[in-house]
């Protein structure tokens, strides 16, 4: 297995308007998303330190300290897993820019999974019972840190609702979920940059990878995406939506999708 290597503070010489959670460009995405700057200010106090990861360092492993430490991620994305007992990994779940990491152990001694970055990233460290006593003075950021947690509960029971589709509709239920780095004027189009392996995608939607690329390349061949290297753009997300809710989509010209592969 791997080595465990220890995430590691921003260089001193960051400039500190950088790290404040008010001039966060993530701040859309992240905890202090629709709060005033007093209380987005609050937040930024609960944070004990900022770290970089390298694409490859574990932020932690199962059976790590919790040590009351939760996680936001500027930047890059992460995988969350655990390791059945013949040693397969398990994914939990993947976690983008303005996601929180370690929500799942609050109140445990000890975290019960590994989360590793897939690409170069960006975190915050927070105190979470500094966090909480933030909560306390603000109705509003304790509103929106149970719409964290609920959000996080609504994402284990997508995935439960996805295993039990078929091929294509897990995937494009699954592509329709990302959150997009950018959105484009033309044709709507949303991009996201994939920093999984298909290996990993069809681990967590319980698919050969095999499969999950054969998919993808026949809804590129249809038109729904493209995919270039890592980078995703959904061409048509009217026709995705119809094969997650087992819809043919409409259209002169489209062929139906059939059958699992």
């Amino acid at each position: 297995m791997p080595e465990h290597k220890h995430v590691q503070p921003l260089p001193s010489a960051t400039p500190c308007r950088d790290q404040s959670c008010q001039t966060c460009p993530t701040r859309t995405r992240c905890l202090p998303r629709g709060l005033s700057d007093s209380d987005c200010a609050l937040v930024n106090q609960s944070v004990v330190q900022r770290h970089g990861l390298l694409r490859g360092e574990y932020l932690y492993r199962t059976n790590d300290p919790v040590g009351h430490r939760l996680y936001a991620i500027r930047s890059g994305q992460f995988k969350t897993y655990h390791l059945s007992p013949d040693g397969e990994q398990r994914i939990a779940g993947f976690q983008f820019a303005g996601d929180f990491l370690g929500l799942d152990a609050i109140g445990l001694a000890l975290h019960r999974n590994t989360t590793v970055a897939l690409s170069d990233a960006l975190l915050c460290e927070f105190s979470y019972p500094r966090l909480v006593e933030a909560t306390l003075a603000a109705p509003a950021l304790a509103a929106r840190f149970r719409e964290l947690l609920g959000r996080q509960l609504a994402q284990a029971q997508t995935i439960s609702l996805l295993l039990a589709n078929r091929a294509e509709q897990k995937i494009s239920g699954f592509l329709l979920a990302l959150p997009a780095d950018r959105r484009t004027d033309e044709r709507q189009t949303t991009v996201v940059n994939l920093a999984m392996s298909r290996a990993d995608i069809g681990a967590y939607l319980g698919l050969a990878d095999t499969t999950v690329s054969r998919t993808l390349s026949r809804f590129q061949r249809l038109g729904y995406l493209r995919l270039r290297h890592r980078q995703l753009t959904i061409l048509d997300a009217v026709a995705l939506r119809a094969i997650s809710a087992s819809a043919e989509p409409a259209g002169p010209g489209v062929a139906p999708i059939l059958g699992a592969a």
